[in-house]
């Protein structure tokens, strides 16, 4: 059935993006036909053979296609022959036994995709990375891979494509198996971080520019220290560094110790909910000298060292003319704030920034030094 809504008809065809939930699939299913703009469609929700089915057919003639829900089995995208080839953005479970025949074609088919996220409900939660090279190794266009669930690669396959750039890995997928992986094309690299063991995955990514860090439990200091090693491997070449902390236990800040000099960095952004004692520097001679963009949050303004600490941080990036802070740090430290507030803020890069109450506000350098 199809609507007649008087006039209707000419303003669904001036839609261009246009997302649905798997639940309101039969109405969707009444105004497909009139949708006749789209450029792009998106499924939320679980994508259950209904809705894969209607972006096979009724969607037919939109170029791009997104599937932000999970989908079951990655295998069943071989049944809708129409849809594959317009596949941007996939999210499947995987880890179970996969054939490789198949994993094979479904790569071959997907010749349109950008982003894929892989996650393994699973005990043990293993993703193996020998499945994935039968998947990736003809997805020439894939720009950015997600993994939730710990990769087994023991023989150090070389799995992860040149073309992707984004990498993002949650949880405790980093720990519980040897192995060597390299991201060779690999510019921004996503780090979830919880309660974990991670010594023995190791990472390569030789032109890592831009490192974002999250730790939300009480991390194993082999944890904390994998960070840093890695921080310090690709300090030459960082151009944006975001470290946050949800733990008052969490080690988040120790990522940036042992790391003096910063020679590309020009982004930097540090979301924590407490603050150590003492000099957090030390002796040591900081130097950022490109970094034009700092944003401070959460930090508790009676610690007497964030004073020292913010000091050090413009001394050391004499490029700096203004940065964000919390507004009880600006109110400890008694620096006048005016202007708007907000909990969300673009870095340079264009990289969004949600911080959590209290909002934050812009400070100039003179306010401070």
């Amino acid at each position: 059935m199809r609507l007649t809504v008087p006039g209707y008809q000419r303003l669904l065809a001036q839609v261009v993006n246009f997302s649905f939930y798997e639940t309101e699939i039969e109405t969707v299913r009444a105004i497909a036909h009139d949708l006749t703009g789209l450029q792009s469609v998106t499924i939320t929700g679980r994508a259950t053979a209904a809705t894969l089915s209607l972006l096979d057919t009724a969607f037919s003639h939109v170029p791009r296609v997104f599937i932000s829900g999970a989908l079951e089995h990655i295998e069943t995208l071989l049944d809708y022959p129409q849809l594959c080839p317009r596949l941007v953005n996939i999210s499947t479970f995987f880890g179970v036994e996969q054939d490789h025949e198949t994993l094979a074609l479904v790569g071959r088919s997907l010749r349109q995709l950008e982003s894929l996220s892989l996650i393994n409900r699973v005990n043990p939660r293993l993703i193996h990375v020998e499945d994935l090279v039968y998947l990736t190794r003809e997805l020439t266009k894939l720009k950015s891979i997600q993994t939730s669930g710990p990769l087994e690669n023991e023989q150090s396959l070389d799995w992860i494509p040149d073309s992707v750039v984004e990498f993002t890995v949650s949880d405790d997928e980093l720990g519980r198996s040897e192995g060597i992986n390299v991201g060779r094309g690999v510019q921004r690299l996503v780090l979830q971080i919880g309660d974990t063991t991670m010594a023995r995955n190791v990472f390569r990514f030789p032109q890592l520019e831009h490192l974002e860090v999250h730790m939300n439990d009480d991390e194993e200091m082999d944890a904390v220290g994998w960070v840093q090693q890695l921080a310090r491997d690709n300090a030459p070449t960082l151009r944006s560094v975001h470290v946050s902390t949800k733990d008052a236990d969490s080690q988040g800040l120790e990522v940036l110790k042992q790391i003096e000099s910063l020679p590309q960095l020009e982004s930097l952004v540090i979301d924590l909910c407490c603050f150590e004692e003492g000099s957090f520097f030390s002796d040591r001679k900081l130097s950022l000298p490109k970094l034009d963009y700092f944003a401070l949050h959460s930090i508790p303004a009676n610690y007497p060292n964030v004073s020292s600490f913010i000091k050090d941080i413009l001394n050391a990036a004499p490029k700096l003319e203004y940065f964000f802070l919390d507004e009880p740090t600006c109110s400890g430290l008694a620096i006048s704030i005016t202007g708007p507030a907000s909990l969300q803020l673009f870095d340079k890069f264009n990289n969004l920034r949600e911080f959590s109450m209290p909002k934050m506000y812009r400070v100039k350098r003179n306010q401070f030094i």
